[in-house]
């Protein structure tokens, strides 16, 4: 008996069930593993993205906050600083947007809170600008399932007289 030329080619449906079933199997147990991968890599980038924003702001900060003199203070909180450098006023803050500002000019955004903390030289929390030893700073940022504190201390370039 000869069989057709249709007949021979093609697959049955139990073969295509079967094919079905297994690439379903696999999917289900390799998918997880895909997922995972993909979810720390785009938190990885999240988290370099909202460190290098936070560590440039802090660079700048702390480079020009550590060639000021308490005499250069004009105004200090607990959430910002003003200060006079070279005759023009600086100031730092978080507006209500996130933004951590230098004046008019946006260093990073994302900001949960900028902390200021101002010590005397015996590390006593000064309370006139004349006081102020060192300055140290704690910037909190928040991006995509990302948290971020940095912190750093800096000592002005020269205190008050009396050290």
């Amino acid at each position: 008996m000869r069989r057709s030329p249709c007949a021979a080619s093609g697959f049955s449906l139990i073969e295509l069930i079967m094919v079905i079933i297994t690439v379903g199997i696999i999917s289900v147990v390799i998918a997880p593993v895909f997922i995972s991968g993909f979810n720390a890599y785009f938190w990885t980038r999240g988290a370099v993205d909202v460190t290098a924003q936070g560590e440039f702001a802090m660079d700048r900060m702390a480079r020009e906050i550590r060639g000021i003199q308490p005499s250069d203070i004009t105004s200090f909180s607990a959430n910002s600083l003003t200060y006079n450098l070279s005759g023009t006023p600086v100031s730092y803050s978080v507006n209500v947007q996130g933004q951590l500002m230098r004046n008019a000019d946006l260093l990073a955004s994302g900001v949960s809170s900028l902390t200021f903390s101002y010590f005397q030289s015996d590390w006593t929390p000064a309370t006139l600008a004349a006081q102020i030893w060192s300055i140290g700073f704690t910037l909190r940022l928040s991006g995509d399932q990302v948290t971020e504190s940095l912190r750093t201390t800096v000592f002005l370039r020269s205190g008050p007289k009396d050290r």
